[in-house]
Parts: structure tokens; sequence; C-alpha cells
């Protein structure tokens, strides 16, 4: 929990020393952690968020639909290569069609 912990302190900084990027790649995140993460980011100005071949499922998918209903920064968002499914993305779809930022 502490990389989390690390990790909102500087989405948290404030203009101009904050984060408006952030890239995970291959890190198994657990979902205690992309819990506190994905409710943490709608309170920073982060622009662009990549969590690729993160372990995101059905069971971590929630916490990335309240961060995409409640983020008003966010433009831009990776998931490729995890463990999505079908109904999965039926829901991810839902929630970005009331997002009109989200690329």
């Amino acid at each position: 929990m502490k990389s989390a912990e690390l990790i909102i302190k500087l989405l948290k900084r404030p203009i101009p020393y904050n984060l408006d990027e952030l890239r995970l790649i291959n890190c198994k995140i657990k979902p205690h952690c992309l819990q506190a993460l994905a409710s943490s980011i709608p309170e920073t100005n982060l622009k662009r968020l990549s969590l690729i071949k993160a372990g995101l499922d059905s069971n971590t998918l929630p916490y990335i639909l309240e961060l995409l209903s409640r983020s008003k920064t966010l433009i831009e968002l990776d998931i490729s290569y995890n463990k999505l499914n079908p109904e999965d993305l039926r829901q991810l779809f839902a929630v970005l069609s009331t997002n009109r930022k989200i690329i």
C-alpha cells in the first residue's frame, strides 16, 4: 500500500508540481491499492491514465467505473492487456458513453 500512497501524494500536488499522466505497465496492482488510487484520482488534475497489463478483472472493474464517472479531468485511459470479459466491456462502454472527455 505504501507505493499507492506515494503515487496518490504525487497526484495531489498542486499545479504545476502535480502529475498529469500516470502509466503503470505490467504491474499487478492489488485490489485495495487500485481502490485507493481510483478513489483519489477524481480529486486530482490527472489527464492520462494507463493501467496496461495491470491485472484488472471483473472484481476491480467497479473501481475504474467509479473513477470514470467521477473524474472531470481524465481524457485518456488505456487498460489494454487486462482480463476483462465481454460483460465487463459492456459496463465500461456504458460509463464511457456518459463521459464525453475520454478518448
